[in-house]
């Protein structure tokens, strides 16, 4: 089984368009109003693996957006501007006080603040 993530974009004048009281949904000037705009939604990542994903977030770093995915003791972080992907695999968590990967010897999870310093 392939998984995939698609990361998509709406701006919110596309909803303020949608949401306009004068047009009522359901309404023939609602369907013409929607249906003379552009499609709402821009593919702006895909993400794809043999693995599920266990959780998925938006966060901006540095000025710069990520989408950031769990798998298990995977975390990928991806910059929505440059397209690099960074991986990072966690030790186990039980514990706090194995380093978070020989790749990264300075990221370790804090018991007491739950993030990564």
């Amino acid at each position: 089984m392939r998984y995939e993530l698609d990361v998509l974009h709406c701006p919110l004048s596309a909803i303020h368009v949608a949401e306009d009281p004068r047009f009522p949904p359901g309404s023939s000037a609602y369907t013409v109003r929607i249906d003379s705009q552009l499609p709402p939604f821009r593919n702006v990542t895909v993400f794809r693996s043999n693995s599920a994903y266990d959780i998925t977030d938006s966060d901006v770093l540095d000025g710069v957006p990520y989408i950031v995915a769990v798998q298990g003791r995977l975390i990928l972080f991806k910059n929505l501007v440059s397209r690099n992907v960074h991986r990072i695999r966690v030790g186990a968590l039980f514990g706090f006080e194995e380093e978070a990967s020989e790749n990264y010897p300075d990221v370790r999870f804090q018991p007491t603040s739950s993030s990564i310093p």
